[in-house]
């Protein structure tokens, strides 16, 4: 078994494991192998925890047993003695303490839980507890009146998810998501024992996914590297082919093999593990039933490039001898490429246009490993349209002189723009000439025998392809742009408001349920604008003061009057039952209805029915809510809304605006939109695109009378360019990559680190250092300043917050949860106002850390957090007595600054604390944040490509002298007329120009004397080899006439006898000399040579069945490698070669032995080498230096010119020829001529 044919078994072994373990991982949960150390795990760490929550006990203990009675009563006395030490210990641990004292919380480290939690006193002390948002193993112990409270957090489970809440284990615990908690009741997990050996709960692992995401990623790791080693088993098996019939054949075998698993691999059911990986999501990308996820597209593109390079490295074309078959199969071949790139384009817009991925970028918040993906799939198929370009220029060869490339380049550049009628978008002019341009590069370097593909050239070929990927991204985003602003115009003129929807059904049951609003509606005597009051003080404030809310109250008897123009009275619910009854769709689960009014509001309505106190009356109350025009309100912080709502959000990158007879109604977003919408329509057309203001606009006319206007800021020059950037960095990388593993030993040799590369490397090494430092330094000292600044924004605002709550409690001396007073009927109903003035959410929290009111309850009504002021807040405020205390909380993921001060009335007494939180608006700062670093971000990428580019143009400019001599040395040929360097600057490099010049002078003259030195001493030798050969012959001529002249006596018989065998010795002694004379002019006179591509393996099967005939002679061939070895020789001169190395071989064995003659071609990575072997006598070592030399022979007869010209031969076309012999075993012959690489 050979080394290709154990390669071929090795790769196709490889494949098959790696999709058998592929399968495996993909069928198989190894998480229930896993439990066993999760659980040990688990409960070794919980049992840390818990001596630790202990020893931090026995520390309180020791720090607050010595304090007196009376000193205890201090209320900051704990926090004084253990707040610095407790915060350390327990910081990031999961670990919260407190001290209770007479049912009254004297000392906390965390605010996450309730203080509910903390004050329930039931009687067993050590138990778990769920507060609401997280489950806590609690530990407790008495210390005299004090209760010394540890909760150790275990799980957070929040009501919904979102990404800032997940419900997801305490990190020191390694859970993986999904895991239940039970309490000891539920025996269905595995018991988890605390550190006395108790069972405390037990851990669910049912509900848990199947398989570990890394178990996920290895399956699709090995499905995809079974693919590639499959495709390399294919690859060399085609390979391994020789004759070129079958070698196509197997190409086209391989196609087939290769369409087939890819079509199987389409209709095949994916393993769950790997299906519900988001690169087989199709929300993520969805083309077609062909392309219907993005790994269907990366598998299929990837096949095709396969394809494309075996077609590439493996075709031949057969000898064709009709030439009108040849011409359409040229046609084909151009017409199929032509073809193949509008496909490539048809998939690049699909990539753009139908997928969530984003492809511009200079968004780089915005890029994701599937923009990457998209990029490479974009990657396969750029490289394989080159590649059958160059297959194609490479088997036609057209000529770079002749007027057939251009005709080519032209053709192609127009069929690119006629075939362009396929693509959506129709033709497109500059896509046809990018393209054109591509091509003819590709072109000229193929048609070229003088220019091939380098280094520079890939470099080209990828700026091309960079240039033609953002102008067409360019295109394709306006048009997804295009898409989703008509969508969400649509989508806008009946726009729900998720917020005010969940909210509705969250209100919907207290409103139903409210006894004192039943009470006052069938009271008579109360009047309508208390029942509004307390609707909006109870119900609709806060969030719902963007809305304006109308009641009205019937009962079953009652009648509306109908202004005009009916003049009618109409039954009070037969009325709201008809009203929007067209138009109205019911909340699900709600008795709430969305009103579809087409003005340009988002409405609500519903009726609730109140029983009287005996059951004996009814009345009904119907609520209408419209949204108010053109406000703006402080935001819902994300932090409610779970991640179903969420989705229900405008889209970020969009403003809006709608209008109602023209008139501006309601505007969302940072575009300042105009009171008229004349700027961005003129009332043509249902849809209308404009660009105003640094903005494109869609304006979308519902009727004649409501339009909404989606609108986006237009796409700068500058991100353009900074697209490009990003795009040709990763298109340069891969092709860095690709060369350094498929051409690592070649690059090692073609790799020098000289003068240019040095001074390059410098430059750009100095410049991206620099670069790096300062951008890095720009970006923190920018974070840094925003911070401060942001710091100080929220300081001014919560010292004019402070200003306008002093004016409305200045003189209350006491403030409580039941506070009432000018107008408002709580404290939350004063700071829900101010919330929307300052556009912050504000909390007061009383003297001794309890929440008293906030502007946004349901933070602490859906237990998102505690209702304790945080204690570094408490600390800094009422121990260190701090006028102002600004810090970064968290809730969740959420991280947000948190202003302080302490509230005191006129007479400087304390309160409250005032709080505002910046959770709400955080995320806008965050956002600012973000761009600022993105900016200076590309601004630095777009700086260093720059730089890149100015340092490799200086140092091609500095080292430009260098290169120039480099290049005249080596052309210096000594005997020949050397070039000298025109160069005037007198400095370093003109020196060394000058001592350059001079020695091809002193060359000169030396080349001179040697020649002459030579020709005369050639002379006198060739004189005495051309004096003694023709001596030989001279010898028996002259025998022959003087034979002659003594047989002129004899007989005549004698004489005719004597005289025929002396002519015919003297014609023989004159051919002889004839053929010396043609010997030594076939030396002098070399034919010209015709260098062209010959394939040396081709050239040995010929001379092998030249000889094969010959009798007792045995000739082999071998051949290592089955790539076509092809050299740039004259083909005749070279079949010359070898015919001569051949019969010297056969002429060299004696005629007692059976001759064996071998022929092997090896190849490495820049040489082909043939050796000629034979079982002769040998050379003498004596005769060895004379072998190649002029009139020397070792046979009976000839002139010994031909190794001579053998020699030459070979050095002429860039080899060397020599031997190696063992006398009377045989000898070998080495012919060693460079590969021609065209690729």
């Amino acid at each position: 078994m050979n080394k290709s044919m154990i390669r071929n078994t090795g790769l196709l072994a490889a494949a098959i494991v790696c999709f058998l373990i592929s399968l495996l991982l993909a069928h198989f949960s190894f998480y229930n192998l896993a439990e066993n150390r999760i659980v040990r795990k688990f409960q070794v760490t919980l049992q840390d925890k818990e001596r630790h929550t202990y020893s931090l006990f026995d520390e309180m203990e020791e720090v607050i047993a010595p304090v007196d009675k009376d000193r205890g009563s201090d209320p900051g006395l704990y926090f004084t003695l253990l707040h610095p030490q407790m915060k350390e210990k327990t910081e990031g641990m999961g670990i919260d303490l407190f001290i209770v004292e007479s049912d009254t919380l004297r000392f906390w480290t965390g605010n996450t839980v309730s203080v509910e939690t903390l004050l329930s006193n039931e009687s067993e002390m050590d138990r778990l507890v769920f507060a609401g948002n997280s489950w806590l193993l609690k530990r407790e112990r008495k210390m005299g009146d004090s209760r010394l409270i540890g909760l150790i957090l275990i799980k957070h489970e929040y009501q919904y998810e979102n990404r800032f809440l997940r419900n997801d284990f305490q990190a020191d615990f390694h859970v993986p998501a999904g895991t239940r908690i039970l309490r000891g009741g539920e025996h269905t997990g595995r018991t988890i024992y605390d550190s006395w050996q108790q069972e405390a709960f037990t851990l669910d692992f049912s509900q848990i996914p199947p398989y570990s995401p890394f178990q996920s990623y290895l399956s699709l790791f090995l499905f995809f590297t079974g693919i590639l080693l499959f495709l390399l088993y294919v690859r060399h098996l085609i390979k391994s082919i020789q004759d070129p019939f079958w070698k196509n054949t197997g190409i086209v075998m391989g196609a087939i093999i290769m369409i087939l698993l890819n079509a199987i691999m389409l209709k095949m059911a994916i393993p769950d593990q790997i299906g519900d990986l988001e690169i087989f999501n199709p929300v993520l990308f969805a083309a077609s039933n062909l392309f219907p996820t993005l790994a269907d597209l990366l598998i299929t593109s990837f096949f095709l490039f396969f394809l494309a390079y075996i077609f590439y490295a493996e075709f031949t074309l057969p000898d064709i001898s009709s030439r009108t078959f040849l011409l359409v199969l040229q046609g084909i071949f151009f017409i199929a490429l032509v073809f193949y790139f509008q496909l490539t384009i048809l998939l690049f817009r699909s990539l753009v246009v139908h997928s969530s991925i984003s492809f511009e970028t200079y968004r780089v918040l915005d890029i994701t490993v599937f923009t990457f993906v998209g990029l490479l799939i974009l990657a396969f198929h750029f490289t394989s349209l080159t590649l059958l370009m160059d297959k194609f220029f490479s088997l036609f060869k057209p000529d770079l002189s002749s007027y057939r490339l251009l005709f080519f380049v032209i053709a192609f550049g127009l069929l690119a723009w006629v075939t362009g009628f396929m693509q959506p978008g129709g033709p497109d002019l500059l896509l046809a000439f990018l393209i054109t341009v591509v091509t003819g590069v590709v072109a000229v370097i193929r048609g070229s025998r003088h220019v091939q593909f380098r280094y520079s050239t890939f470099v080209l070929l990828i700026f091309l392809y960079s240039i033609l990927s953002v102008y067409q991204i360019g295109i394709y985003a306006d048009e997804k742009r295009h898409n989703e602003k008509m969508v969400l115009a649509v989508d806008l003129s009946a726009e729900h408001d998720p917020v005010a929807e969940l909210l509705l059904n969250d209100l919907e049951m207290d409103i139903a349920t409210d006894q004192e609003l039943g009470y006052m509606i069938h009271e008579g005597y109360t009047d309508q604008m208390v029942i509004d009051d307390y609707l909006r003080g109870n119900y609709f404030s806060g969030f719902w003061d963007r809305y304006d809310m109308h009641f009205t109250l019937c009962t079953p008897d009652d009648s509306l009057y109908i202004e005009p123009y009916y003049d009618v009275w109409y039954p009070c619910y037969e009325f709201f039952d008809d009203l929007h009854r067209e138009n109205r769709i019911r909340i699900p689960g709600s008795r709430f209805y969305f009103v579809d009014n087409m003005n340009g509001r988002i409405s609500y309505f519903a009726s609730f029915e109140f029983f009287s106190a005996d059951s004996t009356a009814t009345a009904s109350l119907f609520l209408e809510l419209d949204s108010r025009l053109v406000t703006e309100e402080l935001g819902y912080p994300e932090l409610l809304l779970s991640d179903r709502l969420r989705k229900g959000f405008f889209h970020k990158d969009y403003t809006y605006a709608k209008y109602n007879n023209g008139q501006l109604i309601t505007q969302s977003g940072d575009f300042s939109y105009s009171m008229r919408q004349d700027p961005y329509t003129n009332g043509s057309g249902e849809f209308e695109y404009t660009v105003y203001d640094g903005y494109e606009h869609l304006a979308y006319h519902l009727d004649e009378l409501n339009t909404v206007v989606v609108s986006n800021p237009q796409v700068s020059l500058l991100s353009t360019v900074i697209t490009f950037t990003y795009i040709f960095v990763f298109f340069y990388l891969i092709l860095s990559v690709n060369l350094l593993l498929v051409n690592i030993p070649f690059l090692r040799r073609s790799f020098q680190l000289n003068i240019k590369n040095k001074i390059q490397f410098t430059i750009i090494g100095i410049l991206f250092l620099s670069l790096l430092l300062i951008g890095g330094g720009t970006i923190l000292f920018s974070i840094r300043q925003y911070r401060e600044r942001h710091f100080d924004s929220l300081g001014e605002k919560i010292q004019s917050v402070y200003i306008e709550v002093m004016h409305k409690l200045q003189f209350e001396t006491d403030l409580t949860a039941g506070w009432q007073a000018g107008g408002y009927s709580s404290l939350d109903e004063l700071l829900q106002k101010f919330s929307n003035v300052f556009f912050s959410d504000i909390n007061l929290y009383a003297p001794n850390g309890d929440l008293l009111a906030t502007s946004r309850a349901e933070i602490f009504e859906k237990r998102l957090t505690g209702t304790m002021i945080h204690p570094a807040a408490y600390y800094e405020l009422a121990i260190l007595n701090a006028a102002e205390f600004t810090h970064e909380e968290q809730i969740g993921e959420l991280r947000f600054l948190s202003a302080y001060v302490p509230f005191r009335n006129d007479w400087n007494e304390l309160l409250a604390y005032l709080n505002l939180p910046y959770f709400t608006r955080q995320q806008a700062l965050t956002r600012e944040i973000s761009n600022l670093v993105v900016a200076v971000v590309n601004f630095y990428v777009l700086l260093i490509t720059i730089s890149i580019l100015i340092a490799v143009f200086i140092s091609n400019q500095i080292t430009h002298p260098l290169r120039m001599i480099e290049s005249k040395f080596g052309k210096i040929r000594f005997g020949r007329s050397n070039e000298k360097i025109q160069y005037e600057a007198r400095d370093e490099i003109g020196a060394l120009v000058r001592a350059y010049n001079d020695m091809v002078d002193e060359l000169a003259d030396s080349a001179e004397k040697l020649a002459r030195s030579e020709r005369e001493s050639a002379w006198r030798e060739m004189a005495k080899q051309i004096a003694h050969e023709i001596k030989n012959p001279l010898t028996p001529m002259k025998l022959s006439v003087q034979h002659l002249q003594r047989s002129s006596g004899e007989a005549p018989a004698t004489q005719k006898q004597n005289l025929k065998q002396i002519t015919q010795t003297l014609i023989e002694q004159i051919d002889h000399l004839s053929a010396i004379a043609t010997e030594f002019s076939n030396f002098a006179q070399m034919p010209r040579t015709n260098n062209e591509e010959v394939d040396l393996k081709d050239k040995i099967v010929k001379i092998s069945k030249l000889f094969q005939s010959t009798e007792d002679i045995e000739i082999q061939t071998n051949f290592s490698n089955t790539v076509p070895a092809i050299v740039l020789a004259d083909r005749e001169q070279l079949l010359r070669v070898f015919i001569n190395l051949v019969k010297n071989a056969i002429q060299a064995i004696p005629e007692d032995r059976n001759g064996k003659i071998g022929i092997t071609l090896e190849t490495t990575e820049n040489s082909a080498i043939v050796k000629i072997i034979d079982n002769g006598r040998g050379i003498p070592v004596e005769l060895g230096d004379k072998l190649f030399q002029p009139n020397f022979t070792t046979k009976s007869s000839g002139m010994g010119m031909g190794l001579a010209i053998v020699k030459n031969i070979i050095e002429h076309a860039g080899g060397n020829i020599r031997y190696d012999t063992v006398p009377g075993e045989g000898t070998t012959f080495i012919v060693d001529l460079p590969l021609y690489k065209t690729l």
